[in-house]
């Protein structure tokens, strides 16, 4: 047996909080800390595949707040990170109104945990929301790899003729529209690609490039999906740029007492010239959406992971999004119950969706999407059926 084999074979044999804490890159205080925090999160029930997430979390927010410590670790204590406890302004008197990530971590509240392939991986996904294929991006190809060789699987009639490669035929639609280049497992724009053509000139992610680039990014792909690239409504365009993001995030909870859905809440996050093209998590704005009439409320700018403040305005263009009113309302409430009815086997679901011009297009589902970005707008450990659904403490 090899020494490597071995030492992974002895490694298997330690408790999850000394082998998480082994593989952990950083100096020996650093360490400590980081096992300590694991320690906590173990404690608390959070799952083992989540323990690691959380420590990271805390090891970090503890090096990178700038908060006061003892501040900081009363967040922790809590299970809540202290970038959300600035985010959403928790404090000792409202701490008991939000969720802790050691409860929403708990390996209890992984409902349906059997079906979160149909929504970890955005191929089965697709398949998943076939029957509401008026309201997801369109999805060209699969594409993945054996051997190094790379194979193109078409995912929707498409008029491609026989004498032109899938390459080409990806290439001739930037000639009239965007396309997005996604990676099947992942989230927070992980391995996300824009592409994109203005006249003759190529971009990536907004970016000019060579058509040689374009090339072998296609040519890289492998376990990814080729999707139009969906735009924003007009009018969300010009708040916060042409090529920002509007992304609404919209949590759903499917009461068996009741035998139907409900919508807990929806925000709506708007990117800046810094965030770019794929959704990340800082340098952009959170808002509130009122789910009666979509008005828009309380925008938040998160200028990095521990540094927010509130503004009516955008901070590219200036323009006024406190007030704006979200277009489709009526449609995309009914049809986002529809299929949170449809897949009430999995009665927590958090849906990415973009707002368009003539309606909406759903980006992904999440069976175990984290709440906390929704909480400042709505409290969702006061749900009634929320509670029902979590065990909260």
């Amino acid at each position: 047996m090899e020494l490597k084999e071995f030492l992974s074979k002895i490694l298997t044999l330690l408790p999850i909080t000394i082998r998480l804490t082994i593989v952990y890159r950083g100096g020996v205080r650093t360490k400590i800390q980081y096992h300590r925090f694991a320690k906590l999160a173990m404690k608390k029930g959070v799952a083992s595949f989540r323990i690691d997430r959380v420590a990271r979390d805390y090891v970090r927010a503890m090096h990178e707040s700038k908060m006061d410590k003892s501040k900081a670790e009363f967040f922790i204590s809590h299970g809540i990170n202290p970038s959300r406890g600035n985010m959403a302004g928790i404090n000792r008197s409202n701490i008991n109104e939000f969720i802790s990530e050691f409860d929403f971590y708990n390996i209890i509240n992984y409902h349906g945990k059997n079906l979160s392939q149909m929504f970890d991986n955005k191929l089965m996904t697709f398949f998943v929301l076939n029957k509401f294929q008026d309201f997801i991006p369109v999805h060209y190809y699969y594409i993945s790899k054996t051997n190094g060789v790379q194979s193109f699987y078409r995912l929707t009639n498409i008029n491609e003729s026989n004498n032109i490669s899938p390459i080409l035929f990806i290439k001739s639609i930037l000639d009239s529209s965007a396309i997005a280049l996604k990676r099947c497992y992942g989230g927070h724009g992980d391995g996300f690609i824009k592409l994109s053509k203005i006249g003759d000139k190529y971009l990536i992610n907004d970016v000019i490039s060579e058509e040689i680039e374009v090339d072998k990014k296609i040519g890289d792909l492998d376990n990814y999906i080729v999707t139009s690239f969906v735009k924003p409504h007009k009018e969300l365009r010009d708040i916060c740029g042409e090529n920002s993001f509007a992304v609404l995030r919209v949590i759903t909870l499917y009461s068996t007492t009741k035998q139907c859905a409900e919508i807990a809440g929806i925000i709506i996050r708007l990117g800046t010239k810094r965030s770019g093209a794929t959704q990340a998590f800082h340098d952009h704005m959170y808002v509130g959406v009122n789910m009666e009439d979509g008005a828009f409320y309380d925008p938040i700018y998160e200028v990095d992971d521990y540094n927010y403040y509130r503004t009516d305005f955008h901070p590219d263009t200036n323009k006024r999004i406190t007030g704006y009113k979200l277009q489709n309302l009526n449609l995309l409430k009914a049809t986002v119950i529809q299929i949170a009815n449809y897949l009430s086997m999995t009665p927590y679901l958090v849906f990415d969706i973009i707002p368009t011009d003539d309606s909406f297009s759903i980006l992904e589902i999440n069976s175990h999407g984290q709440p906390f970005i929704v909480e400042p707008y709505y409290r969702l450990k006061l749900n009634p059926e929320f509670n029902n659904l979590f065990k909260l403490s």
